[in-house]
């Protein structure tokens, strides 16, 4: 797996289709957005955002992903970023327009910790993930992943070893 399209559509077989009576099933995506609905949205900040987010966008405008089987960090050697929410776009864009430095948040949990981005004058392909529970200022911080795509790719690979595990513990018994 080496595009954040196939790490994002791994993620996607972990979606229950919704129900016949309409009541939600979790993790729950949004349906994604048209790249000229991005862009006009975005079109309020004054930095421009790197593709891959726009891609993410496309594939949903929010999500909440925190019952996907995650491994506990003890049992997995590499860091990888549990995502408990991705921000829909509209709310993203108020976070940023709020702090006002140039990041741009792209996922959250319920403790308050974050993964954001920076924008740039021009756009680029990709641009560094951030990780904090403090403070979203990048002048202090070296970033968690190199761009968005390597972020999720990390975060499927733990979660297909913790499938694995579970299969493998399953037929044990």
């Amino acid at each position: 797996m080496d595009t954040l399209r196939e790490a994002l559509d791994f993620i996607s077989d972990f979606v229950p289709s919704p129900s016949v009576s309409g009541q939600m099933s979790y993790p729950l995506l949004s349906a994604g957005l048209e790249w000229e609905d991005i862009e006009q949205q975005v079109s309020v900040l004054p930095f421009k955002l790197a593709e891959e987010v726009y891609d993410l966008y496309q594939w949903s405008n929010g999500a909440y992903l925190g019952s996907l089987p995650y491994p506990k960090k003890s049992d997995w050697s590499t860091y990888y970023q549990p995502i408990f929410n991705i921000l829909p776009l509209e709310r993203a864009i108020a976070i940023a327009q709020d702090w006002g430095n140039g990041s741009f948040p792209l996922t959250e949990d319920e403790s308050a910790y974050v993964c954001f981005t920076v924008g740039a004058s021009e756009q680029q392909r990709t641009s560094p993930i951030f990780c904090s529970d403090e403070s979203c200022d990048t002048r202090n911080q070296t970033p968690c992943f190199e761009s968005l795509t390597s972020m999720m790719i990390r975060l499927v690979e733990a979660v297909n070893y913790q499938i694995n595990l579970l299969r493998e513990n399953t037929n044990e018994q």
